[in-house]
């Protein structure tokens, strides 16, 4: 069986990957930033969204092989960092602890275009339309 020339095949070709980090969104009722990572392709346009929720104690920078691999095949990706993020070292004695599972969903929410906008005017591939907001 032959090897594939992985270096001159141009089905092996990936799209140049932009990455911003961090990109703040404040919200004063979680009691910490929510930072997240967004990438993308270079170019395109109305591309699909994944928000990965990577596993407890990760971060924004968690799995990039893998968000490399969704953004080079045309994919914007929105990385949030959790309170349960071991890079923020929030203890188990924080009133926030017990219900950490909560502040979770509630981060998935705040990940929107609205707190996304000012991701745009570096990736103008995230599908999110500016408002006067």
């Amino acid at each position: 069986m032959p090897v594939p020339d992985l270096v001159s095949d141009t089905r092996m070709t990936s799209p140049q990957v932009l990455s911003l980090k961090p990109v703040v969104l404040t919200d004063p009722a979680r009691g910490d930033d929510l930072q997240v990572r967004v990438s993308a392709p270079a170019s395109g346009t109305g591309l699909p969204v994944i928000v990965f929720a990577h596993g407890f104690g990760a971060a924004m920078d968690s799995c990039d092989p893998l968000v490399d691999f969704w953004v080079a095949h045309g994919f914007v990706v929105v990385q949030p960092t959790f309170l349960d993020s071991a890079t923020l070292g929030l203890a188990p004695t924080d009133p926030r602890y017990p219900l950490i599972w909560v502040s979770r969903v509630d981060d998935l929410e705040r990940v929107n275009c609205s707190g996304l906008r000012r991701s745009t005017a570096v990736f103008p591939t995230v599908p999110c339309e500016p408002t006067g907001s």
